[in-house]
């Protein structure tokens, strides 16, 4: 079954592999830590948030974003990654976001800037 979640500080880990994986498809370097993923998302100011989808309790994907503003709009988010298996994963957690920014300030305002779906260890673009 699958389910979505807000991400937590007991994720940073999965999240890590996560960034390791899009940064392998990508073919970029990163230089990001474990610890500063946790000061970063889950400190006292966090930068972003995460949202963990999961089929049957096992990791299938993940939405790492943070607020913006556009002057045009207001309050939005910035979808920063998005990494997900199967495409039903992918559509879920997609529309999870943008019911987030619909709450955020009513347009539904996102940016994204990477979007890929992982088909067993690689990426396919969408």
């Amino acid at each position: 079954m699958l389910s979505i979640r807000s991400g937590t500080a007991n994720d940073v880990s999965l999240l890590s592999t996560f960034v390791q994986e899009l940064a392998a498809y990508e073919r970029v370097s990163t230089v990001i830590t474990e610890e500063q993923l946790r000061q970063d998302g889950f400190g006292a100011r966090p930068k972003f948030r995460v949202l963990i989808a999961e089929i049957d309790g096992l990791p299938a994907g993940y939405a790492l974003f943070f607020d913006c503003y556009s002057s045009l709009r207001g309050h939005g988010i910035s979808l920063e990654d998005f990494f997900v298996g199967p495409k039903s994963v992918g559509r879920a957690l997609l529309a999870r976001v943008a019911r987030i920014t619909e709450d955020a300030n009513g347009s539904g305002s996102c940016s994204m800037f990477s979007i890929g779906t992982r088909k067993r260890s690689s990426f396919t673009e969408e």
